[in-house]
């Protein structure tokens, strides 16, 4: 067995050592290992076959592992079984359904960490129904006997951006489709722009109420720039108070994430590095004829290495036709590291979400939305059922 520990940053091998020890003093023989100290020698050494990946959530204190860079280690390495020491804050039941649609079950509460039972874990892998009852039983949550759910949940809000491949991608008619979605859904949903082309104050005219710095349309809550420059400070105290807030979901709208400059050279705007920030990323292409051709942007191949680590992104195609996406696909595989790449109906308004839409958005954020999100007798959600076409069962799949 080969494992790779990233469970710190000291650089040497005494903990990883005893470890070895206690599980030779068990099994009775040893095992191969490697260290990381970082995120970025994790998806280094990760090609080198390792069958075990152990991973502490707050490898680094400062700046914990985000679920996109655990679903980029799972695309990188779809076999090696990975054991997540996670904080008990993210005990919520979507981030645990996120967590096993990744093929990963073996979770341990930093509260709960010892040598015994990390021990256990290595030696003996968890399932999928041992791992649900292992979280559930730790929060202590009740569940009715009859109906099988859950009567106590832990909030956390999901941070999704949307970004554009270039400007003009339709960022910010998705981030308000979304947003609607969601907010149809029953769920409490934020839009936040940070778009070095904002658009959102447009709507202030159409707006049911206004607030400091935000305004409630169709029960959404706007908070919009007021002019065109990025202030990175003003957006992430917006961003601090709307996780402070009571949303389930904030949507980011990031406008363009890379722009050419006036010397012809590609560079990525503000937007960018923000992009990596989020727990769910959907990245916006044009897909009319002139548009597309911003991908170039996104190159991973023999021509450039760009961008090594957006490969858990989700490409959502706009304004192409069947014909045209199909090129548009085989071009972006064949260039970048991208592979969710969806071709987005075409809806004229982002607040009217008719059924086509709503299967399409419940697929883009089937990672992040979830059926455990949603309000029971929602008229929406019964509203989809009756006519067969039920919402709920695309949301699990």
């Amino acid at each position: 067995m080969k494992i790779l520990f990233a469970l710190n940053q000291d650089l040497d091998n005494k903990l990883e050592t005893k470890i070895l020890s206690e599980f030779k003093r068990i099994q009775g023989y040893n095992f191969e290992f490697d260290k990381a100290i970082n995120m970025r020698q994790v998806r280094e050494k990760i090609s080198q076959d390792f069958d075990l990946l152990i991973l502490n959530e707050e490898l680094n204190i400062n700046n914990p592992v985000k679920i996109s860079e655990i679903v980029d280690i799972r695309n990188l390495s779809q076999e090696m079984r990975i054991i997540l020491i996670v904080n008990s804050e993210n005990k919520d039941e979507t981030f645990i359904e996120i967590m096993h649609s990744l093929g990963i079950y073996d979770l341990l509460l930093t509260e709960d960490i010892s040598m015994d039972n990390l021990l256990n874990l290595i030696i003996d892998l968890r399932t999928e129904t041992g791992n649900t009852k292992y979280t559930m039983e730790s929060k202590q949550v009740i569940y009715d006997d009859k109906l099988n759910v859950m009567e106590e949940k832990i909030m956390k809000n999901f941070i999704i951006g949307i970004g554009g491949a270039g400007s003009g991608s339709g960022v910010t008619h998705t981030a308000i489709a979304i947003a609607s979605f969601i907010k149809k859904m029953g769920c409490k949903v934020a839009i936040i722009e940070f778009n070095s082309r904002p658009r959102l104050k447009n709507l202030l005219i159409y707006a049911d109420s206004r607030n400091d710095g935000f305004f409630t349309i169709n029960g959404i809550d706007v908070f919009y720039q007021t002019n065109s420059k990025q202030e990175l400070e003003k957006y992430n105290n917006c961003l601090f108070q709307s996780k402070a807030s009571n949303y389930k979901y904030i949507i980011i709208d990031f406008g363009a994430l890379k722009k050419v400059n006036d010397k012809g050279i590609i560079e990525p705007t503000l937007s960018y590095s923000e992009m990596y920030r989020t727990d769910h990323q959907i990245l916006c292409l044009n897909g009319s004829q002139w548009g597309w051709a911003d991908i170039n942007f996104y190159r991973c191949d023999v021509l450039a290495e760009v961008e090594p680590y957006i490969g858990s992104w989700v490409v959502s195609v706009n304004l192409a036709t069947a014909l045209g996406f199909k090129e548009i696909k085989k071009e972006v595989q064949n260039t970048t590291v991208l592979r969710n790449i969806k071709r987005a109906p075409v809806f004229i308004n982002p607040f009217n979400i008719d059924e086509e839409i709503s299967r399409y958005l419940a697929d883009i954020l089937k990672n992040v939305v979830s059926i455990n999100s949603l309000k029971k007798g929602n008229k929406f959600v019964s509203s989809l059922t009756r006519k067969g076409e039920d919402i709920l069962k695309v949301l699990t799949n």
